[in-house]
């Protein structure tokens, strides 16, 4: 009764449904296939699909992709929400993609379909692993530039004028931006293909804190920028990779001053759990609009619509990388022209897979 149930709610044109390249099943209750078309007959070697129909996800997919399918089935089943996620399947990568099949409130199947992404993937690879080579090419002679331009602007070869001393710091300037950039490039290169581990050690996050603030403090005082630190935790002492942490702190600090209005204020607290650390920062700047913020940690969006300022598009997206592979999260919070950033870090770190965060 199930199977017919579905087929009267299914109104599927066979013609279009057999001459679309992307994958289309539907799954009822008891995960069978009961509705399915040509691509995903060929998943199994044939196109003929009464050797496919009505048999068991169990029956069609090796235990370790029957499991991951049917938990996520489970969830849409239970939730009747869409859902999707990456699944690698023969040597494929694939997009998957669940939607619920109701008759009223009642979720009587799922309807899947599942999207080849193993060309794109191994086309923005291939791109990737190019920025990354020209990256670290360009960094040595980069910096060979700015020592050079500095001794210059320090008067090492001869006196400079004013107008020439002015025109030498718009060139170390813009010189440092790039530099950040490569920086940023090599650094989530690595963290991607897995060259980076994380190097767990036990530290306390006041004290790196403090730090940070330290380092960056004459930025923010450049530009009547006062940063106030309130600690509420407890137990301030966590495990983790400091190097990486630091530079995440660094980077939101980095990037709330950069868009804080000027003669304002930053707040950064520290509070948490026996398991969790949480840090806060934040400011007060330009409104970061809803269709904006919901991408803000994607590579190479910048908020230079906001202020015109310049940026890379990559310090909060290895934020998010970095703290992510820490089995924490980061999200931000903002309400009008209030932005806060809030990290959210387990105390003692667990090995995670890097490659599920890019």
């Amino acid at each position: 009764m199930q199977n017919i149930n579905l087929s009267e709610i299914c109104h599927f044109d066979k013609i279009i449904l057999n001459n679309c390249t992307d994958i289309i099943a539907v799954k009822d209750l008891n995960y069978n296939y009961i509705i399915c078309n040509t691509s995903f007959c060929q998943l199994f070697d044939t196109t003929d699909e009464t050797k496919i129909l009505h048999k068991n996800i169990n029956d069609l997919f090796p235990p370790e992709i029957s499991g991951a399918i049917k938990l996520k089935t489970e969830q849409v089943f239970v939730l009747g929400k869409n859902l999707s996620f990456p699944l690698k399947y023969n040597d494929k990568n694939y997009n998957i993609y669940l939607y619920p099949i109701k008759k009223n409130t009642k979720t009587d199947g799922v309807l899947t379909i599942a999207i080849d992404c193993t060309k794109e993937e191994t086309e923005n690879n291939q791109k990737e692993m190019f920025i990354a080579t020209l990256a670290h090419d360009l960094k040595t002679p980069l910096l060979a530039q700015i020592k050079s331009l500095e001794m210059i602007k320090k008067g090492i070869w001869g006196s400079l004028n004013p107008e020439q001393a002015e025109i030498i710091s718009i060139i170390i300037e813009s010189s440092e931006f790039m530099k950040k950039m490569l920086y940023s490039l090599l650094e989530i290169y690595r963290l991607k293909s897995g060259k980076i581990s994380i190097n767990p050690e036990k530290f306390d996050s006041e004290i790196l804190i403090q730090s940070c603030i330290k380092e960056i403090n004459n930025l923010a005082k450049s530009c009547n920028i006062n940063i106030k630190y309130t600690n509420s935790a407890v137990n301030t002492v966590i495990v983790g990779d400091k190097t990486l942490i630091k530079r995440v702190i660094l980077n939101l600090l980095d990037n709330s001053i950069s868009y804080a209005y000027k003669n304002s204020r930053i707040d950064i607290t520290l509070n948490g759990d026996e398991q969790f650390l949480v840090i806060k920062i934040k400011n007060i700047g330009n409104e970061i609009k809803k269709e904006f913020s919901q991408h803000i940690f994607e590579k190479y969006v910048t908020g230079q619509n906001l202020n015109q300022k310049q940026g890379t598009g990559l310090g909060l997206y290895y934020c998010k990388v970095a703290v992510e592979a820490h089995n924490g999260e980061i999200i931000l919070k903002n309400n009008k022209n209030i932005n806060e950033f809030i990290i959210k870090i387990p105390k003692n770190y667990s090995s995670v897979n890097y490659l599920q965060f890019v």
